[in-house]
């Protein structure tokens, strides 16, 4: 009875990681595959200036994405920070796991890796096929 108690607690402690890894890579999904960073700077004042130059660049035909303007024309290590998947994810994934249980940092870091990378491949083909 007691070894069957422990083994549903246990159950029960992988089966939220798993949810908390969901919860990261949907974090990293946002993150990284949408305007959501443009959309609430723009509610930051001293942050205008960012949002400004960005569009700026836009304008005179560069084609890149906004973290990726942040990399190369902000170059700092928080930016360095926010703009690479498996830098973010460790923090993310550390907070997620402190809210948890410590014990699955690598279990959360790893799954919601992995969830994330699908979700790109998933949007990609999605893209792929929208184009044809």
């Amino acid at each position: 009875m007691v070894n069957e108690l422990t083994a549903l607690k246990i159950q029960n402690k992988m089966i939220e990681a798993l949810l908390l890894s969901f919860f990261g890579a949907m974090f990293l999904v946002i993150w990284f595959k949408t305007n959501v960073l443009i959309e609430y700077f723009k509610f930051v004042p001293f942050l205008n200036k960012i949002i400004k130059d960005y569009n700026k660049s836009i304008s005179l035909g560069n084609n890149q994405n906004f973290l990726s303007f942040l990399a190369i024309n902000y170059n700092s290590f928080f930016i360095r920070l926010i703009t690479c998947p498996y830098c973010l994810n460790f923090w993310v994934s550390m907070i997620l796991s402190f809210l948890h249980n410590f014990v699955f940092f690598g279990f959360i870091y790893i799954i919601s890796l992995i969830l994330f990378r699908i979700c790109i491949i998933i949007m990609e083909y999605d893209r792929s096929t929208d184009s044809r």
